[in-house]
């Protein structure tokens, strides 16, 4: 026979199974496990593009540093754009430019506050 709280009965006392708390913490590192994969998926995505002055790092048309580079072409370093602009209307967060040697005159882009540019 049992008591509860002045209660006869005559079965045991059930108390509700109490969770491990490993269960909480697997649940915890599996969930903040996908926050960092998604993380790192995005920046997965990331590519770097080429940027090449046609005249080469000397500036001067026809010597043996000239490079051939078009905007028509991927942007890829044996492929590489020949603008500043094309880079900037195609690169997107996490991508890079990498710029060879060459003369690319004045340019002034700030960026914003959510995709600040890095030199």
């Amino acid at each position: 026979m049992y008591i509860i709280n002045k209660i006869v009965t005559n079965h045991p006392i059930h108390r509700p199974k109490q969770g491990s708390p490993w269960v909480l913490l697997i649940i915890c590192l599996l969930t903040t496990g996908l926050f960092n994969l998604s993380a790192v998926t995005t920046t997965a995505n990331a590519t770097d593009y080429y940027l090449a002055d046609p005249k080469g790092a000397d500036g001067i048309a026809g010597t043996a540093d000239d490079v051939d580079s078009s905007d028509s072409y991927p942007g890829t370093s044996e492929l590489p754009w020949q603008t500043i602009d094309k880079a900037f209307n195609t690169a997107t967060y996490g991508d890079s430019v990498r710029l060879r040697d060459g003369h690319y005159g004045a340019f002034s882009y700030t960026g914003s506050s959510d995709f600040p540019l890095y030199s």
